[in-house]
């Protein structure tokens, strides 16, 4: 569909919904342009029956500048559009504390994610947005900017929980959810076009979203015009061990992000200890022999390292809670073997 029809077509959808409608944000350019064509369709539009939040969630280990766009960005949105529609919301969600990167890693032990031991987006992202919603048993309307063709996984993905209606697909355990995805059969060029040439609203930070994806490879024109990608990166969270090379990261450090090198060796050094014996206790959290968890000495070493990269780097990379957490946690296992003992 070109920009005018989606925009049409949304409009639409939203008039005759008769259910909220939760839009995934994060800051990264196809949920930026889904953004952008929803805000065009809501314009000077209010259905009762429906309200529109759009959701970021902040898993506490995004890439700091990308996660401080988005807090910026929806507090211009907010003051531009609240004048115009009162039925649009920004909101910002955190995972529960045990549930957080460094909770799971050093409180509990829990390795860093692998492919096949993916615990870290079911926690950090999925769950905090489901609890934001909690509405179990009624119907609801989930807009994400997925896209055909970004990845054979995603195409499965889309392609297990289609529906009759090509723009809709399901939530896997959740019947009353439907997922409205319009720009499903958007190409590249079609996603950056939207950010590019959408003039409304105002406050969508175009230059800056274009400038982050230039440090990982996206190559525009003077004018802004998408060119091509010429690695094709793109921003996670900065702790992932799931990828085998962080294109986003190498590219902010070879534009001048140093601050994010302690970052990247912390990361690094997470992925080499992960699988060694000695970092690991001798069983399974189930009692089965088999490497387990890390066991408490070297928990304690990544809390060390982590607080250096956090002097090195002048960033904020643990919350004081989290902290609290973690003490919990191993003032409870202290007690927990010295019991057993």
């Amino acid at each position: 569909m070109e920009k005018n029809t989606i925009v049409d077509f949304i409009t639409n959808e939203y008039i005759n919904s008769k259910s909220d409608w939760y839009l995934g944000y994060s800051g990264g350019k196809d949920s930026t342009a889904l953004l952008i064509l929803v805000l065009n369709a809501l314009k000077g539009r209010t259905n009762t029956n429906c309200r529109l939040n759009v959701v970021y969630c902040d898993t506490g280990v995004e890439f700091p500048f990308i996660a401080n766009l988005v807090r910026n960005q929806f507090c211009v949105l907010k003051q531009e559009l609240q004048s115009t529609n009162s039925a649009i919301s920004f909101n910002i969600v955190r995972p529960s504390i045990e549930d957080r990167y460094f909770s799971m890693v050093i409180g509990n032990g829990y390795v860093p994610p692998t492919f096949l031991f993916r615990w870290c987006t079911r926690r950090l992202r999925i769950k905090p947005i489901q609890q934001y919603i909690r509405k179990p048993d009624e119907r609801i309307t989930v807009l994400l900017g997925i896209r055909n063709g970004e990845s054979q996984m995603r195409d499965n993905v889309i392609s297990n929980h289609k529906t009759n209606s090509h723009y809709y697909t399901k939530q896997a355990g959740y019947p009353n959810t439907n997922v409205f995805c319009p720009i499903i059969d958007f190409s590249v060029e079609d996603v950056w076009d939207i950010i590019t040439n959408t003039e409304y609203p105002i406050g969508i930070a175009r230059k800056q979203i274009r400038e982050s994806y230039s440090f990982i490879g996206t190559r525009f024109s003077e004018e802004g015009k998408y060119l091509c990608d010429h690695q094709q990166g793109r921003y996670g969270c900065w702790t992932c061990t799931v990828i085998r090379k962080d294109k986003a990261m190498k590219g902010l450090i070879d534009n001048g992000h140093l601050s994010l090198v302690p970052l990247r060796d912390f990361m690094n050094w997470l992925k080499e200890i992960r699988e060694k014996e000695e970092t690991r206790d001798p069983n399974r959290i189930t009692h089965k022999s088999g490497k387990g968890p890390f066991n408490m000495n070297t928990r304690k070493e990544i809390l060390q390292r982590l607080f250096l990269a956090q002097e090195k780097s002048g960033m904020q990379l643990i919350d004081r809670d989290e902290l609290d957490y973690i003490y919990n946690k191993w003032r409870d296992s202290a007690e927990e073997t010295r019991f057993s003992d």
